[in-house]
């Protein structure tokens, strides 16, 4: 019996801001490492002038062929992670910022908005992407505790 099931690009793309902190901050590196395969694995995926669908089969680890290219649910955070984990690497893992600028001069935003939006509905997509970003780059940026007792309580 073969079972195939897709799972969501965003859900595979985005935990490896949390496991990168979990490796930092308990100063075990096997939650990077293991995480980070994931990000090696899609960033060797052939994409769509750098867009990406928005499943993943995985039995195989590749995009589901006959998935959706879109930047609303399941496809939004991966774009927003990609320069989350560029960030958060020190901005020393170029593949992070080099994958999201190809995603964003890939956008043909007349493919993504219907025709009855106003001209300005895409460039308010994008800034809410890029205040979304913004915003996480405080937390990206604090220190983790010292003393775990805190957190067990």
């Amino acid at each position: 019996l073969f079972i195939c099931f897709s799972l969501g690009t965003s859900e595979v793309t985005t935990i490896q801001l949390e496991f990168r902190d979990l490796s930092r901050c308990s100063k075990e590196p096997q939650f990077e490492e293991k995480a980070s395969k994931i990000s090696d694995i899609i960033h060797s995926l052939g994409k769509t002038e750098g867009l990406v669908p928005i499943f993943i089969n995985a039995n195989s680890g590749k995009f589901r062929k006959s998935s959706t290219i879109t930047f609303g649910a399941r496809g939004d955070s991966y774009y927003e992670y990609l320069l989350k984990q560029w960030i958060q690497t020190g901005k020393r893992v170029d593949m992070y910022r080099d994958d999201f600028l190809e995603a964003m001069k890939g956008v043909n935003w007349s493919n993504y908005v219907p025709d009855d939006f106003p001209a300005w509905y895409s460039a308010l997509i994008l800034s809410a992407l890029f205040l979304e970003i913004r915003s996480s780059i405080v937390l990206l940026n604090e220190q983790c505790p010292t003393d775990y007792s805190i957190l067990v309580k």
